[in-house]
């Protein structure tokens, strides 16, 4: 391949790409009045497609162009065009600006046009400069606030007829008269009497203080300063044990977290510069979700001591404590205090066999008030958190395997609606501002990491910080959050005597479960994240591991292997932080890697599972759980069964779990005739159990002691416990066809420390 000379292709001067302005040598791109900061490598990527509008540029030839004299891999280029997409509001799946050849590279399908400016005047395009706007390239002063007779434009979110504008009217009245004190010539002084000077005096404070107002009032952060912020992240706490859950002081010069590992911790109280103010030590209970109250000199804090719970309030002078809700609602932490100190917003169990919802319960009395009541099968509410006035609450609905954020109006929280369409796991939110940003962490890119959402449209935009939870965000605009390093493996082990010898299959530093034996036994699929997204592996036990996935537009999970061992069935969702879409199930050829996605099975396919005589059982997606359909000869049709969580399948066997129940039921699918198992599978252990030929493994705690790998047999009722129970994330449990083999999910130590990214610019 022949590189094509950087100079031919990275412009110097403005281009018209679409709608947008591409300045490269200030790497901005403008429209709509607003101006987007773009990372020099993304400004390269596209000028580099924009170099050859309409034509098919290969991955190779990217990479070599973009990225010379380095080592990059396809993934690299992925996330790089993903993060272009986000920026140029594009969508993968009906592009209108770059365009995926799977497989070969990308194509740029916008216009593009060279764009020529006259002496002295502005840029002649979209999103070109007013001339009279010289304070615009003041930082943190829009060029919207101090342009004549200029509108600022917000895009909202799309809907089924199309985009939609709306106009933010409010700065209108300071526009105009900011820019007519620049942009106005003094009027002719007047001959006859004085009365001009006090005016003029008058009209000279008014407009220097409008400029003041524009120039230091609170400015939304955009993407492009706090991913600078958060590139500049240093070390808080690095100790041994955990730290988690930091929250600020409400000054903004502490920060109190938990510390600990096990069933003991400690909270822990910072100054900002990494000085400890104080610790407060409880032996054997367990205290989580610190925070400070209004006053500074309380804190409130989620504790567990024995088999009791509670949310309690401490002085902090006097370590006097009171409970203010204990454990019969089943509080969840993380919970969060409101601006005025006067009540929590809590994740309580509001009703049996229904799942948690979000109460407001008044510090004063205790008194609940319930503001969300979720039903069977729409998952948990939980990690609410205020905004700065109280007036508005985010918190997220779903599982612990996929959730939505949703946003509540506190004067009415039974209007409570889905903030964004993207779902996965989400880390917690911390507010940048009255109105937003939000400050989010989530796997939305397929990894765990901070993004930005705009509260106005529900766009999202990746920011970094990989490995990032729990952020907090101070009223000085300092960041502090949790970096945490996971990693888990799978380990092979004789079915009789788990643990007793055993052995690790195709270690990495990343994470990886979701185990399933191939129907010979001798080979294992599985998913992983080490390089990249969630992927399809295939491994030959003792030899070769092969990636059958390459996508990097997707994520890929539940796998499980055809009757005849040629091709594994997953289930794949889009990765990125502009896309959401379907849940496709596809067949992966193992031999060749060649997907075919099975469209007939619908767009909302969250496990497929293929049964012995050819049918497929698929669990079609519902809010957070499944319906079961059985599908044949090219028709579903639906089981007469509740409503599901998970479910497995072998030979005859169905078992299953509903939502908010704890109990496994099992069905014979030739007859589906059901009865329940005598197994509890709380929502710590959900995919920590698998069905065997003729055995159910789980995970459980007998006797209320330790967490231990149990085995039922299906027949004779049985129960065995082994001292070897899975520590991983995600389905963790697979067992040969002969019964001999077993292989376990086993997490390394976790490790987890603060992050502290202090403010740019004051």
């Amino acid at each position: 391949m022949t590189d094509t000379p950087k100079a031919s292709w990275r412009a110097g001067s403005p281009l018209r790409i679409g709608a947008f302005l591409a300045d490269p040598a200030a790497n901005e791109l403008h429209r709509d009045g607003r101006t987007e900061r773009v990372r020099p490598l993304l400004m390269d990527v596209l000028l580099r497609l924009a170099a050859a509008p309409g034509a098919v540029v290969t991955r190779d030839q990217l990479i070599g162009d973009v990225w010379p004299r380095r080592m990059v891999n396809d993934e690299v280029l992925s996330r790089a065009v993903a993060e272009l997409r986000t920026l140029l509001g594009d969508d993968a799946k009906q592009p209108a600006y770059i365009e995926t050849l799977p497989k070969v590279g990308y194509r740029l399908i916008a216009a593009v046009a060279a764009v020529t400016a006259a002496a002295g005047g502005p840029v002649d395009g979209v999103g070109a400069r007013d001339p009279t706007a010289k304070s615009a390239s003041t930082p943190g002063v829009p060029a919207a606030m101090v342009a004549p007779g200029r509108a600022s434009v917000a895009r909202t979110a799309g809907s089924a007829a199309g985009d939609t504008t709306q106009l933010a009217a409010a700065p209108a009245a300071p526009a105009v008269a900011a820019a007519a004190l620049v942009a106005t010539p003094a009027p002719p002084r007047a001959t006859a009497g004085r009365n001009w000077v006090p005016a003029g005096l008058a009209a000279l404070c008014a407009g220097l203080a409008v400029l003041a107002w524009v120039a230091f009032r609170p400015q939304p952060e955009t993407a492009a300063a706090l991913a600078m912020q958060l590139g500049g992240a240093q070390s808080f706490t690095s100790d041994a044990d955990y730290e988690l859950a930091p929250r600020f002081s409400p000054d903004g010069r502490q920060v109190i977290y938990a510390q600990g590992r096990g069933r003991e911790t400690r909270l822990v109280i910072r100054d900002v510069a990494g000085t400890v103010v104080a610790t407060i030590v409880k032996p054997d209970v367990l205290m989580l979700s610190p925070m400070f109250l209004r006053d500074r000199e309380r804190i409130v804090y989620w504790q567990r001591a024995g088999g009791a719970c509670a949310i309690v309030e401490r002085h902090l002078a006097s370590g006097a404590e009171r409970e203010i809700v204990g454990c019969a609602q089943s509080p969840q932490p993380p919970f969060d205090v409101s601006p005025d100190g006067t009540h929590l917003a809590v994740s309580l169990r509001h009703r049996d066999q229904h799942p948690f919802g979000i109460a407001r319960i008044a510090l004063a009395d205790g008194k609940i008030d319930m503001w969300t009541t979720p039903q069977p099968g729409e998952g948990d509410d939980a990690r609410p958190r205020f905004s700065p006035d109280g007036s508005r609450l985010v918190f997220s609905r779903g599982t612990s395997s996929h959730g939505k954020l949703w946003l509540l109006d506190v004067a009415r929280p039974r209007d409570a609606r889905p903030l964004l369409a993207l779902e996965g796991l989400d880390y917690g939110v911390a507010w940048l501002g009255r109105d937003g940003p939000l400050l989010v962490a989530a796997d939305w890119s397929g990894f765990r990491a901070l993004h930005r959402v705009n509260l106005t449209g529900g766009e999202a935009e990746l920011l970094g910080a990989r490995g990032a939870r729990f952020p907090d965000a101070s009223p000085n605009g300092d960041v502090v959050f949790e970096s945490a390093m996971y990693r888990a493996d799978l380990w092979l082990t004789g079915a009789d005597n788990p643990g007793a010898e055993s052995q690790v299959l195709w270690p990495s530093s990343r994470y990886t479960s979701q185990p399933v034996f191939a129907p010979d036994g001798r080979q294992v699929a599985f998913i992983s994240n080490r390089e990249g997204a969630e992927s399809l592996y295939v491994g030959v036990l003792g030899g070769a591991l092969k990636r059958l996935t390459l996508s990097g537009e997707h994520r890929h999970i539940r796998p499980h292997w055809s009757p005849d061992g040629a091709a594994v069935y997953v289930s794949r969702s889009p990765v990125g932080a502009r896309q959401s879409g379907p849940r496709e199930a596809v067949r992966v050829d193992v031999a060749t890697g060649s997907a075919q996605v099975l469209t007939e099975l619908g767009r909302e396919v969250a496990d497929v599972t293929p049964l012995p005589d050819g049918s497929l059982l698929v669990g079609e997606a519902t809010a957070n759980a499944m319906r079961l359909g059985r599908f044949k000869d090219g028709k579903m049709d639906r089981l007469p069964l509740p409503l599901v969580s998970e479910f497995q399948a072998s030979g005859d066997d169905l078992v299953f779990l509903q939502p908010d129940l704890d109990v496994l039921t099992r069905c014979r699918l030739s007859t589906l005739q059901c009865a329940p198992l005598p197994v509890i599978i709380t929502e710590d252990d959900r995919y920590h159990w698998h069905l065997g030929n003729g055995v159910l493994w789980y995970r459980g705690r007998p006797a209320a002691g330790a967490q231990q790998l149990l085995r039922l047999d299906l027949a004779g009722g049985t129960i065995r416990a082994f001292d070897y129970p899975p520590t991983g994330g995600g389905t963790s449990l697979a067992s040969s066809a002969d019964g001999r083999q077993l292989i376990v999910t086993r997490a390394a130590p976790t490790v987890v420390d603060l992050m502290l990214a202090p403010k740019l610019v004051r």
